[in-house]
């Protein structure tokens, strides 16, 4: 399968967004959460995954989900809450658009805010 990483934190794309996964049809997401958990450090309750769309389940196996080779996961990475001082509109460092109080991100140029 191919696990595409997303999540609010910059730096969970370190192998260019998408990296290749072995599994067998009888892999649980269970199983997958707890590989990344011991390859990368990423708590498995911090993780979400996400097929066609869809939140899946802990003991939904690969077969049970009708994937193939190709199918795409996407890894949502939950690290931490975001907590700002400034609870308003800010300005982007990077190419000073303004942006509402609620986006962790540009809605321009997809910056990560800062404080």
């Amino acid at each position: 399968i191919l696990v595409q990483f997303d999540g609010d934190e910059y730096g969970v794309d370190q192998h260019g967004g998408t990296i290749s996964v072995d599994v067998f049809p009888s892999t649980t997401v269970r199983e997958l959460r707890a590989a990344f958990e011991l390859a990368y450090h990423y708590s498995a309750f911090n993780q979400y995954f996400f097929v066609n769309g869809n939140l899946v389940h802990d003991n939904s196996t690969m077969r049970d989900l009708k994937v193939g080779p190709n199918s795409l996961f996407v890894l949502f990475l939950l690290e931490h809450s975001k907590k700002f001082k400034n609870n308003d509109s800010w300005e982007c460092s990077t190419c000073t658009n303004q942006n509402p109080s609620n986006t962790f991100r540009c809605i321009l140029c997809s910056a990560s805010r800062l404080e």
